[in-house]
């Protein structure tokens, strides 16, 4: 059955746009975030976030303290907030 559903014909590549080292597409947007004491990023409300954390760990305040380390991941719904990141980790940030 999944054969023949198969769509043969050749990919065409997603054009990327790079800046402020935030990858971006139409579908979405990815960033690579490096904590060392602490950094404030905005949200808006017009996407939910997706963060994983993939070294160190460190301490999430958006209207609670949420706690992470290497592996972690969570999801933020969208919201015009201000997310506190403290400690010393590196995230990957991305959304729709």
């Amino acid at each position: 059955k999944a054969l023949d559903v198969l769509n043969y014909k050749a990919y065409e590549p997603i054009e990327l746009e790079e800046t402020d080292g935030k990858i971006r597409c139409k579908y979405f947007e990815v960033s690579i975030v490096d904590v060392y004491e602490e950094k404030k990023i905005h949200l808006t409300d017009d996407s939910f976030y997706s963060v994983t954390c993939i070294k160190g760990e460190g301490k999430i305040q958006i209207d609670e303290d949420v706690i992470i380390s290497a592996g972690d991941t969570f999801f933020i719904p969208a919201t015009d907030n201000t997310m506190v990141i403290k400690g010393k980790c590196s995230l990957i940030i991305s959304r729709v």
